[in-house]
């Protein structure tokens, strides 16, 4: 069984991905792991205005984008748009501008 997640999709994103928490799949599709999507944008804008609030929303979207890859038995595949989130270390940047497999 294959797991999808959608991070650039219209539904709320940290449902999406805890809703997978506990499961296991042998392949996982993460898509949307873009700047500015992962973390949304909207959360960057937090680091002036309300710094604890903006800590507690970085580490509950990282959190989220951990639970949804480690749900891969087998193979986990990351998309993106554009750059890459700042959760994905250069390793991913350097592989595809489009995708990345680890």
């Amino acid at each position: 069984m294959d797991g999808i997640v959608d991070l650039d999709g219209v539904a709320d994103e940290n449902y999406d991905k805890l809703r997978f928490k506990g499961l296991e799949y042998q392949r996982m599709i993460i898509a949307g792991v873009a700047d500015g999507l992962v973390p949304r944008e909207v959360v960057n804008r937090l680091r002036g205005t309300d710094p604890v609030r903006h800590r507690r929303e970085i580490q509950r979207a990282r959190s989220s984008l951990f639970v949804a890859a480690t749900r891969a038995r087998d193979s986990v595949d990351v998309f993106w748009h554009g750059k890459p989130s700042p959760f994905l270390d250069t390793s991913w940047g350097a592989a595809s501008p489009m995708a990345s497999t680890r």
